[in-house]
């Protein structure tokens, strides 16, 4: 059976451009808050990083993560990758950098939602893909 958070979690994360923000530096977590909300995303704040990914990956496979941690010792990114994160950012990052990066990772994952790709062929030169 789920519970509320699981449903309030799914009926949040599926709608596009909502971001959960989870830091447990409250100054640091602010200013992403705000230079999020300013590009038009909605956020929500999280304590547990870890465990909010766990979450979200029991949900969904596609749902972008993108860590955002102090520890930037590579057995750190690889676990935070193994983990279910699609790409890991060490402090410090630039805003612009963070603001880019989630684009990105909305924009694939737009892609794989709406099977945008699904069978298409691209060749360059010798290289050819089929999608």
């Amino acid at each position: 059976m789920e519970s509320l958070f699981d449903i309030t979690l799914q009926t949040w994360y599926f709608s596009y451009m909502h971001i959960a923000v989870v830091d447990d530096e409250s100054d640091l977590r602010e200013t992403i808050v705000f230079a999020l909300e300013k590009e038009g995303y909605t956020t929500k704040s999280y304590k547990n990083g870890l465990e909010l990914c766990r979450k979200l990956r029991s949900v969904s496979e596609t749902l972008p993560i993108l860590f955002l941690s102090s520890r930037d010792e590579e057995i750190d990114r690889i676990l935070g990758l193994e983990l279910g994160g699609d790409d890991y950012m060490c402090k410090p990052f630039s805003i612009r950098e963070l603001l880019v990066k989630i684009k990105v990772l909305f924009r694939r994952y737009s892609a794989r939602s709406l099977g945008e790709n699904c069978g298409q062929k691209i060749e360059q030169g010798f290289l050819k893909l089929d999608i």
